[in-house]
């Protein structure tokens, strides 16, 4: 048997950028901004803002006490704060006749900032990056094989690449368009090369999780109190009633005795009947979840602990991939430079199908153009049902049992995901309008 060569190395290379380009594009595109969603929040919306240095536990209990003084006719889900200073603390509730919303409480004044809908730019981002919108469970599978031909590709590409190694400091050049566009994507990909694995490498482990929950063992986590834990805890048969302040306190004590360095940032009332309670210890690379605890309500007592230096290597790798992935591990300054090598590898993925189209009157056949505008019209359509679906999704936010509401949504950040949409969508069929017209004038010409 033959050892391919690099011709055919190329070729593959070349194939899967034609099927993969556009929808590489969308998802790193959506991914770059998902990063930074939490400082776009922070930009658009004033309630999200607060001069708090940091935010204490009491101040959690003070704020979750305030909203339950100011609106006692709400249930409260959840409480969050951000890993850096200078936000408010988010409260979800649940009005008796509206869907979730945020509660936004300065840690400092402990003023009520604003009521927002739950549907926030993070919230947007991270389901249009994550699973496209998809409420059937299609979405998320859709998004991650893209990150196993992501990782085919780069396989690929340096395997023709003869000595890439090398050529890290040979500046882009070229006389023509085609050889300018060429230089410049094997430059970018050369830079990016970390990235893009770390990126791919992180994409199949969530293709992975995916599979194994839905299709083998329904295994998500280590330990919970929901589905899919491979140590799960007793089901509680709790009598849904209103935590107090006094309770939240005693919880959180319970929660410094059990991890006395843990600084929250996530506390949920009932988790399957659980008090939850999760944040940060010096762990290195680990989400919120990694370091958590589980309180009986009715009894006070402490029925689980654990944090990310306990787990097992496969649980930790599990907990590590989203700090790794999302890059927020180091605050703002490792989100942007996640943010730059994002955009890198939206770019490299548009042009390699751009460079494919070049090549497309001389070397190529009618066959893979088909295959080219096959791509296109699919990411299209994937786009545009993510879109709509997400509009819908605003749009039962709004419901109300006395008619339907718009969603309480900042302007600035309503302006924001609209410019963004409408860029994205313009972007997206500008671009492959011009691909599928350059490859019609190609034929034409032939």
């Amino acid at each position: 048997m033959q050892w391919p060569t690099k011709k055919h190395w190329l070729a593959w290379h070349t194939f899967i950028g034609v099927l993969s380009g556009m929808m590489l594009f969308i998802i790193c595109w959506s991914g770059t901004f998902a990063t930074v969603s939490h400082e776009l929040d922070w930009l658009t919306n004033p309630a999200w803002r607060s001069d708090a240095d940091q935010v204490t536990h009491q101040q959690l209990v003070d704020a979750y006490q305030q909203v339950q003084t100011a609106m006692p006719e709400v249930e409260i889900l959840h409480l969050e704060t951000a890993t850096t200073a200078g936000y408010a603390i988010s409260v979800m509730v649940k009005p008796p006749k509206a869907a979730p919303a945020y509660v936004l409480v300065d840690p400092q004044t402990m003023q009520i900032n604003g009521t927002y809908s739950a549907l926030t730019i993070a919230r947007f981002f991270r389901d249009f990056h994550m699973v496209m919108f998809n409420p059937l469970g299609i979405g998320k599978y859709l998004v991650c094989v893209f990150a196993l031909l992501l990782l085919t590709s780069i396989i690929t590409g340096l395997v023709f690449y003869k000595r890439w190694w090398q050529k890290f400091w040979t500046l882009p050049s070229g006389n023509s368009a085609r050889a300018r566009w060429s230089s410049w994507h094997r430059w970018l990909g050369l830079w990016s090369l970390w990235f893009s694995v770390l990126i791919a490498v992180t994409g199949c482990w969530y293709l992975y999780e995916q599979t194994r929950f839905s299709m083998f063992d329904g295994l998500f986590s280590y330990t919970d109190s929901v589905r899919g834990a491979e140590r799960p805890l007793p089901t509680l048969t709790r009598v849904k009633t209103t935590i107090t302040a006094e309770q939240l306190a005693q919880a959180i004590n319970i929660t410094e005795q059990a991890i006395p360095e843990l600084t929250i940032h996530q506390i949920s009332l009932h988790r399957a009947g659980y008090l939850f309670i999760a944040g940060q210890t010096s762990a290195l690379l680990a989400r919120h979840r990694a370091n958590k605890v589980y309180i009986d309500p009715s009894t006070m007592q402490l029925s689980y602990r654990q944090t990310a230096d306990e787990l097992s290597p496969y649980w930790r790798w599990s907990n590590m991939a989203d700090p790794l992935h999302f890059g927020d591990f180091g605050g703002l300054y490792s989100k942007l430079i996640w943010v730059v090598f994002g955009l890198s590898l939206s770019v490299m993925a548009f042009s390699g199908t751009w460079m494919y189209v070049n090549r497309l009157a001389a070397k190529s056949t009618p066959s893979s153009s088909t295959s080219l505008r096959l791509a296109i019209y699919l990411s299209w359509l994937c786009l545009l049902a993510a879109l709509v679906i997400a509009v819908m999704h605003i749009a039962a936010l709004g419901t109300h049992a006395d008619g339907w509401q718009w969603p309480p949504i900042a302007f600035g950040s309503a302006l924001f995901l609209l410019v963004w949409s409408g860029i994205t969508l313009v972007g997206c069929f500008w671009g492959g309008y011009r691909l599928i017209q350059r490859v019609n004038s190609d034929f034409s010409l032939s």
